[in-house]
């Protein structure tokens, strides 16, 4: 009877599982240096909500997004599953100028890196730009002075959304492009990685 107890909740493990921990496979350059091509990172889909499994029915809410999380949701304007860091929460006014945010009028700080440690393992494909920079905790990287989207008006964040970039500037569709990405759309949040090609020394602080 032990035995038959032990099996069933293993199984039942195992089917609930994916439910909440999901692994995802980037396909996009939006996300470079901290994500690339081919990366596989591990996507907490309990995170933010603790839904039944295999259903869209919500049992409960847990805290919202953090500014910095990066977050997987459904994109607003094309209908596929995307990646990117939450920069402003509910009732922040966000503004860029020439790459660099500002935030309920400060700007965010940003640290120079030495783009020569990125540039051997990430492809021309991603397009990293001339600047690898430390935003906060996370990596972006742009082209000073050629992305038509480095300069953005102050918006103020209604409630129940968030405004979400690219760490690749330069090349990414987010709220720059799409408006304010409201909670709903939010799946989960990127915990870790479970799968790169860069160097070990290079792996994120998320």
């Amino acid at each position: 009877m032990q035995v038959r107890r032990i099996l069933a909740t293993g199984l039942a493990a195992v089917a609930i599982l994916p439910a909440y921990l999901r692994a995802m496979t980037v396909s996009g350059p939006s996300d470079a240096p901290t994500l690339i091509r081919g990366d596989q990172v591990l996507v907490n889909m309990a995170a933010y909500r603790v839904s039944i499994p295999y259903t869209g029915w919500t049992m409960w809410r847990r805290t919202g997004p953090a500014r910095g999380d990066m977050v997987m949701f459904h994109v607003p304007n094309r209908g596929v599953r995307g990646l990117k860091r939450v920069i402003g929460l509910p009732g922040d006014t966000v503004e860029l100028r020439e790459n660099v945010v500002y935030l309920n009028g400060q700007a965010i700080g940003q640290e120079p890196l030495e783009r020569a440690r990125f540039a051997p393992w990430i492809s021309g494909e991603h397009k990293l730009g001339q600047r690898v920079l430390r935003e906060g905790r996370h990596w972006i990287a742009y082209s000073p002075g050629q992305s038509d989207l480095r300069t953005m008006p102050a918006l103020t964040v209604p409630p129940g959304h968030y405004y979400v970039l690219g760490d690749q500037r330069d090349n990414s569709n987010d709220s720059r492009l799409f408006g304010m990405l409201e909670e709903r759309h939010i799946q989960g949040r990127v915990e870790m990685h479970l799968r790169s090609a860069r160097p070990r020394e290079m792996m994120p602080a998320w």
